[in-house]
């Protein structure tokens, strides 16, 4: 084996443990992280390292290929993005802002981050920490990436829907902390936000397990607020506020307003 390579080996602690112990051990300037089913181009860290260089950037993203379909593509020609223009994305839902991978980092942005112990949302909550922590980020038009979505031992295929939802909450409320820290787009971080613990709420109607109704109400408590302090008002935080006063009548409302929506698609 090249002596340039060391590997440590430890028992399955999730994704967010494995990269923290990733990160502690790395001895360079630069990060980077491959999914086990994953795989890179031969020049991909090549490339990467020489943009970053470059551009004197603290991140590089690139495009990402799927089933040699480039259904990750995030630019066509290269592109500088400031910390605000990121957060759009980000509300946007676009990919790079999701995933860990496809992406080198200046190993000096982890000084500080929360490797989130979950095991949905751990991708999203980790990358944005580090993005709103860049000083530059540059998105480059290069297909170095080959994605695998289809592994059935996967967490997003072995988790429920509630938790899977709870883990996209975790890391659009650490977002939202950062816009009310920094006094930045807090209306478009409040409806983030509301969408995302709706969609907890519309899970657990999924899952008809009626245990789920006192279980978030304080992530529901905590939303509510939220939507108040920024007067934001719509059909779901309406629904999410019902929640924290009568849970069994929120759950009747929601099936209701499910159905109604069905029934509008199909019509």
């Amino acid at each position: 084996m090249d002596v340039r390579i060391i590997a440590h080996c430890q028992k399955n602690q999730g994704a967010s443990k494995t990269r923290e112990r990733g990160v502690q051990y790395s001895k360079g300037r630069y990060v980077c992280f491959v999914d086990a089913d994953d795989h890179i181009e031969k020049d991909y860290l090549e490339k990467m390292v020489k943009c970053m260089i470059v551009n004197n950037a603290q991140i590089v993203c690139c495009n990402a290929i799927e089933k040699n379909i480039i259904s990750g593509k995030i630019v066509e020609q290269q592109t500088i993005f400031s910390t605000k223009e990121i957060l759009s994305d980000f509300f946007a839902y676009k990919q790079y802002t999701c995933v860990v991978w496809a992406s080198l980092y200046d190993v000096n942005l982890f000084n500080n981050v929360l490797f989130p112990e979950i095991r949905y949302g751990e991708d999203t909550s980790l990358k944005m920490q580090v993005l709103i922590g860049s000083q530059k980020t540059v998105l480059m038009p290069y297909e170095g990436y080959h994605y695998c979505s289809d592994n059935p031992d996967s967490a997003m295929h072995a988790k429920k829907d509630v938790e899977l939802a709870y883990g996209s909450w975790f890391a659009h409320n650490l977002v939202y902390q950062y816009c009310k820290k920094n006094n930045m787009m807090m209306r478009e971080a409040t409806k983030d936000i509301c969408n995302s613990s709706y969609g907890i709420l519309s899970s657990i109607v999924q899952d008809v397990n009626l245990f789920h109704l006192q279980r978030w109400k304080k992530i529901f408590v905590q939303t509510s607020m939220f939507a108040k302090q920024n007067h934001v008002l719509n059909i779901k935080i309406v629904l999410v506020y019902i929640y924290t006063v009568y849970p069994l009548l929120c759950y009747c409302l929601v099936k209701t307003y499910k159905s109604i929506k069905e029934l509008r698609l199909n019509i």
